[in-house]
């Protein structure tokens, strides 16, 4: 999780001169010092419609970025384009505000193990692991049991991306237009390691090797030792992945592409609170493990220094800078499909 303060805002469209206003709704946010004033003077250049901002709707936070994207996750539903979404009421407006401060809440009052979670993610490993209390136990299996069923979710949207992939390839991007967007990259020229190796390996190994750096890297690996099985989903979980998969295959079978992909984004809606279980619990096991290796039973969280060999094209460049440029490649331009998501 990054840890920005800042302030989410919501943004409204008025749709005449006596100031109503559009069910069309921008949830978006603003790093300090910035304010959400600033970033309204932005939205508004090139907007015909007049946007306004309600004072009473700023959430201050100290991870901005983390609330922002749980709030687009739970309203995904809703989204009309981009961080528009669409809201038929203004009370409806007031509960998505009231839920940005109950996220807000929840990082403020976790923000001390965030930090300390931090804080040890950069102190070395030592001594021996520790006893597990019940309490981390049950933390721990909360975790694994959240985990698990956003790794059950997760499958079910590999399912739709890849029929949204397959529907690409034999139909065009047209066929999901507002779904999936189809953008051409061109990449930057860049150094090849890899080419620069192939013709030298052999032939000029000396230099090679002064271009090679060996530098100390603090390297951490976190494992969760408590393994649950889908067996510990609930009834309820299970009978929504059973249903799910059966609104794909039917989806699937009658070309519904928008029904995919109104099940993408409840899916997505769905996953926000069990991230927040893995963040929030993942911090307190690493604030029990302390400096420790880990917590028998729980989890092991080694914490160590390596060393890593790695070629530098910043050292070939000061020593041959004819010979770096040969190898600066332009490489083929590519697609990438880009998911948009916006209800049809």
């Amino acid at each position: 999780m990054r840890f920005n303060p800042g302030t989410i805002y919501f943004v409204r469209e008025t749709t005449d001169d006596q100031g109503g206003l559009s069910s069309s709704v921008k949830i978006g946010l603003v790093e300090d010092p910035r304010t959400a004033q600033q970033r309204l003077s932005e939205h508004q250049t090139g907007n015909p419609r007049k946007l306004v901002l309600n004072e009473d709707l700023l959430i201050h936070t100290d991870a901005v970025k983390y609330v922002e994207s749980q709030l687009h996750k739970t309203f995904a539903p809703h989204r009309i384009s981009g961080e528009w979404f669409r809201f038929d009421s203004e009370a409806a407006v007031r509960e998505a505000a009231d839920l940005a401060q109950t996220y807000a809440k929840q990082v403020g009052e976790k923000m001390p193990s965030f930090e300390k979670a931090k804080n040890l993610k950069l102190v070395l490993s030592e001594g021996n692991v520790r006893a597990a209390s019940e309490t981390i136990l049950g933390i721990a299996k909360e975790v694994s049991l959240a985990s698990l069923t956003i790794e059950a979710f997760d499958q079910l949207i590999s399912r739709i991306d890849s029929v949204f992939k397959n529907v690409i390839a034999e139909e065009g991007p047209v066929a999901l237009e507002r779904i999936i967007k189809v953008i051409n990259v061109v990449p930057d020229p860049a150094f090849s390691v890899t080419e620069f190796k192939k013709e030298f390996n052999k032939s000029r190994p000396e230099l090679i090797e002064k271009c090679t750096v060996e530098e100390p890297k603090l390297s951490e690996d976190f494992k969760l030792f408590v393994e649950l099985t889908s067996d510990a989903f609930s009834k309820e979980v299970t009978d929504y992945i059973s249903t799910a998969s059966s609104v794909i295959e039917k989806a699937i079978a009658e070309k519904d592409y928008f029904r995919l992909n109104e099940l993408k984004l409840e899916i997505k809606r769905l996953k926000a609170p069990l991230e927040w279980i893995v963040e929030s619990g993942e911090a307190d096991i690493k604030v029990e493990c302390g400096t420790a290796p880990g917590i028998a039973g729980v989890c092991s969280w080694v914490r160590k220094i390596t060393t890593k060999k790695s070629f530098s094209s910043g050292i070939l460049r000061e020593l041959e800078p004819a010979l770096y440029e040969r190898f600066v490649i332009q490489k083929e331009p590519y697609t990438r499909e880009v998911f948009i998501g916006y209800k049809a």
